[in-house]
């Protein structure tokens, strides 16, 4: 069958501000999860001015040992979330970047770097310094965490 008037086949949706204000990449997120129920089918494509290998060292020095549990992951991870711009943190931890059915925080951490002073039951005793790495392909996660630090 042959329409006069055919169905829409592709909606751009443009949105303009009306001062400048820096990108925030976590928006269009946030407004395709409301929308998705009704428009389930999107195409992606790559984002363009993405810079690559993004790394921040962080260093932290304290008064005496730091004793952390032997499972640290999750509390490193708490951090990172909690250091974040609270909009991005709530996109990066609920949502996500959606790829076939899978969702991808983009940023990754490295194990706690540093002088082991004793293993102890549950726990990890360090010396008074210790390095980890934050790395995220976005720039933008990768600046809000340095912003807040």
């Amino acid at each position: 069958m042959v329409y006069k008037n055919p169905p829409l086949v592709e909606a751009l949706c443009v949105i303009h501000f009306t001062e400048p204000y820096p990108w925030d990449l976590t928006l269009f997120g946030l407004f395709y999860e409301r929308l998705k129920k009704d428009f389930p089918y999107k195409e992606s494509y790559a984002l363009m001015g993405v810079e690559q290998n993004m790394i921040l060292r962080i260093t932290l020095s304290a008064e005496d040992n730091i004793r952390l549990p032997k499972s640290y992951n999750h509390y490193l991870q708490a951090f990172f979330y909690k250091n974040m711009d609270p909009i991005l943190s709530n996109f990066l931890h609920n949502i996500g970047f959606v790829y076939n059915k899978r969702r991808f925080k983009l940023f990754t951490f490295s194990k706690i770097i540093g002088k082991i002073i004793k293993k102890e039951g549950d726990f990890i005793d360090f010396d008074n310094n210790i390095t980890v790495y934050f790395a995220s392909p976005l720039i933008d996660i990768v600046s809000s965490s340095v912003k807040t630090l």
